[in-house]
C-alpha cells in the first residue's frame, strides 16, 4: 500500500478498466468485475479514525460507497472534488445499496475548496439556493435525476413516433408567424446591414420572432409526408410569474393528415402518454438530499393513474355545468362561456377521480382562428388535456382545412396578407387533418412531483431570470 497525493497511479492501476456505478449494481457484475476504476465526483465525506467514506456519483441515478484506508486519506478529497477510484468491488450489509468499493488507489482529478463550495455535505438545500447557482446544481441528485428522466421520456417518445411511422421534422425558432395570435412573441432584432442606420430595419427585410409553436410549419410538412412531429423549444414573453410557466420550453407538436375525428387525436394523445411514461425510472424522491417539501401526497396515485387508468373525456358545456353546480366549492367567480382558470381545472380534475381528463369543442370565440369550426356555429372541435397538478398538459384539435370558412375568419382578423401561405395549404391539395401541441417540461414536472416547474428543466428561463 502506498499513499497518493495528486496521486500517480502504477502502470497496473492504469490498465484498470473503468465501469459506470449503475453497472456495478447490476446483478452478477462484481462476480465479472472483482475490481475496477469508477471516476465521478463526491457527494460527501465521512471521516473516521482509521478510515473514511465517501459517496461518488458518475450521473448514475445511485451512488457508490467508498471505503478509503487511513493512508488514503487526503485532504484535497472533499464535496464536490472529482476523483478517480480503483478497489474491489464487495457485497456488504452496512449500507442501503448492498455492494460498495474498498479502495487500492484514488487521484483526485479537479480539487473542489469546501469553503467556497455552494452546496454544504449532509444537508439539504431549499429549491430557490440551488436556482441561483444553474452551471453547478446538476450535481445535486436532485437535479440530476430529473435530468435522467427528462433524456428517458424524450427518447420513448421518439420511440413511439417512429415506430408508427411519423416523420420527425426540425420546425424553426426564428418565424414571422403568430400561431397563437396571442400576441406575447419575443421580437428579433438586428439591423439590416445594407441599412444599419435605420433602426426600424430588419434583418430579414419583415418583422421576425421566436416561435411560439411549430405547428403551421407541421401542417405544411404534413401536407406532404402525412404523419409529422417534432420536440422542439417554443417561447412565450408572458410577463407573470407562475410556478407552472416558462418563457422558453419544449413543446412536443405533432400533425396528421386524413384524420376527420377528434377521437382519433385522443387516442394518440393518450397511447403516447402512457407508452412513454410507462416505463420511465420514477426517482424515489424521499430518498432526495434537497427540499421537495410540497410534493403531494397522492401524487404516486396521480402517475399511476395516468399510466393505467383510461383518460376521462367530457364535452365543454358538461364541464361548465359541473362547475356551475360547485360553484360554492370553488374561490374564484363561478365560470361562464370561455376558458376555465386553475382553480376550475383543478377541480375537474379532483372530480373525475385524479385521473387525467379530457375537455373537449370550445367555444369559439376562445380559441384561434385555426381551429375547425363545428355544426352548432358556436363551438369548434378542440381538446384540452387537463392533467393533476399541471393544468393544461395538452392542446389540440381538427384543423380548419375549408379555404371559404379559414379565409372568412382571417378576413375578420385582418390577417390575410400575413397568412396568405396558410391559405395556399388549403388552395392546393388541403385534406381534413388535425393536432396538438404537449408541454414536455409540463410532463417532467408532473411526473417528478415538482412544485416549481423551473426544477424540471436544465436551465430555465423566466422573467427577469436570464443567469446564463
Amino acid at each position: 500500500m502506498f499513499r497518493l497525493c495528486k496521486l500517480c497511479y502504477s502502470t497496473a492501476a492504469q490498465s484498470i478498466k473503468s465501469v459506470k456505478i449503475k453497472d456495478v449494481f447490476k446483478k452478477g457484475a462484481i462476480n465479472e468485475t472483482k475490481v475496477g476504476r469508477v471516476q465521478g465526483w463526491v457527494q460527501s465525506v465521512r471521516n473516521h479514525k482509521r478510515f473514511c467514506f465517501i459517496d461518488i456519483s458518475d450521473g448514475s441515478l445511485q451512488t457508490l460507497q467508498v471505503v478509503l484506508p487511513g493512508n488514503l486519506m487526503n485532504k484535497e478529497i472533499q464535496n464536490g472534488a472529482s476523483v478517480s477510484a480503483v478497489g474491489k468491488f464487495v457485497e456488504t450489509e452496512f449500507n442501503v445499496n448492498k455492494i460498495e468499493m474498498v479502495c487500492e488507489n484514488i487521484e483526485v482529478t479537479g480539487p473542489c475548496n469546501p469553503d467556497e463550495y455552494p452546496f454544504l455535505k449532509h444537508t439539504p438545500h431549499e429549491m430557490q439556493h440551488l436556482r441561483s447557482y444553474p452551471h453547478l446544481r446538476m450535481r445535486r441528485h436532485s437535479i440530476m435525476r430529473g435530468l435522467r428522466l427528462r433524456n428517458q421520456l424524450e427518447m420513448r417518445f421518439h420511440q413511439y413516433f417512429q415506430k408508427h411511422d411519423f416523420t420527425h421534422i426540425h420546425t424553426p425558432v426564428i418565424t414571422s408567424s403568430d400561431c397563437e395570435g396571442a400576441g406575447e412573441l419575443f421580437n428579433v432584432h438586428s439591423p439590416n446591414k445594407m441599412d444599419s442606420k435605420d433602426p426600424n430595419s430588419n434583418f430579414f427585410d419583415k418583422p421576425a420572432y421566436l416561435t411560439v409553436s411549430g405547428q403551421m410549419h407541421l401542417e405544411a410538412c404534413a401536407m406532404a409526408l402525412g404523419n409529422v412531429y417534432t420536440l422542439n423549444p417554443a417561447f412565450r414573453a408572458e410577463h407573470g410569474i407562475s410556478r407552472k410557466h416558462l418563457s422558453e420550453f419544449r413543446m412536443l407538436e405533432v400533425e396528421v393528415a386524413f384524420v376527420e375525428d377528434i377521437n382519433y387525436i385522443m387516442d394518440l394523445i393518450e397511447e403516447s402518454i402512457k407508452y412513454s411514461i410507462e416505463e420511465i425510472e420514477l426517482p424515489v424522491l424521499q430518498t432526495f438530499e434537497d427540499a421537495f417539501k410540497d410534493i403531494p401526497p397522492n401524487h404516486s396515485t396521480a402517475v399511476e393513474n395516468a399510466k393505467s387508468k383510461q383518460y376521462d373525456r367530457i364535452p365543454y358545456s358538461e364541464a361548465l355545468t359541473i362547475l356551475q353546480n360547485n360553484s360554492k366549492r370553488l374561490k374564484t367567480p363561478s365560470p361562464i362561456w370561455g376558458d376555465f382558470n386553475t382553480e376550475q381545472e383543478s377541480f375537474l380534475v379532483k372530480h373525475c377521480g385524479m385521473k387525467p381528463l379530457f375537455l373537449v369543442d370550445f367555444p369559439k370565440e376562445s380559441k384561434p382562428f385555426y381551429m375547425y369550426a363545428n355544426d352548432d356555429e358556436k363551438t369548434v372541435s378542440a381538446i384540452d388535456l387537463i392533467f393533476p397538478f399541471c393544468g393544461e398538459l395538452c392542446g389540440g384539435s381538427l384543423r380548419e382545412h375549408r379555404l371559404e370558412i379559414l379565409q372568412s375568419s382571417l378576413h375578420k382578423l385582418g390577417l390575410v396578407d400575413d397568412y396568405h401561405w396558410y391559405l395556399d395549404l388549403r388552395r392546393f391539395g388541403t385534406v381534413p387533418h388535425g393536432g396538438y401541441g404537449l408541454g414536455f417540461d409540463r410532463l417532467v414536472h408532473f411526473l417528478l412531483g415538482t412544485r416549481n416547474i423551473r426544477d424540471a428543466v436544465p436551465f430555465p428561463r423566466s422573467p427577469h431570470s436570464c443567469p446564463l
